[in-house]
């Protein structure tokens, strides 16, 4: 007999094979759930939406912090449903509704990407950047030092005017 846990909820299972002397075998497989699955909290375990992840990186890319996208989500979420009840549900279920850490976590995921992350890799995705302005903006003057190994003193202007 095998037991396990199963799950992000760690739901126990069994799994019994049985082989008698006729050489016939038997599969017994059973689990059982540790936690309510007639409430709302039940739907606290499923995968987040990719559309979910989408739209917060957007309230991001707008200049929200994790609180204020997290406020602005809330708000948006409440418009589209028609009574409180909906609102609570749609709210509990973690497909498409986060919870705090979730929100930090996707802001430090979008940070990573939209400017390097921490230490020297923001100043590569600075220099990324700046490369791509120079590329599509061939009249601008685009300047930057490395000193000892680390990027500082950037400077970037234009000999244009809009």
């Amino acid at each position: 007999m095998v037991k396990k846990t199963f799950g992000e909820e760690n739901c126990p299972f069994h799994l019994v094979i049985k082989i008698d002397s006729c050489n016939v075998c038997s599969i017994d497989l059973g689990w059982e759930h540790n936690h309510s699955t007639d409430n709302l909290e039940a739907s606290n375990s499923k995968d987040l939406c990719t559309e979910v992840i989408d739209k917060i990186k957007k309230l991001y890319e707008a200049g929200h912090t994790p609180s204020t996208a997290r406020q602005q989500y809330h708000e948006d979420l409440r418009v589209i449903c028609k009574d409180d009840m909906e609102f609570h549900v749609k709210k509990a279920d973690r497909s498409s509704t986060l919870q705090r850490r979730g929100f930090r976590y996707i802001y430090e995921q979008f940070g990573k990407e939209t400017f390097g992350g921490k230490h020297d890799g923001m100043f590569h995705k600075l220099v990324e950047t700046m490369e791509q302005y120079k590329a599509c903006n061939p009249e601008a003057s685009v300047d930057y030092q490395l000193f000892g190994g680390e990027y500082s003193s950037t400077c970037c202007h234009s000999n244009t005017l809009d």
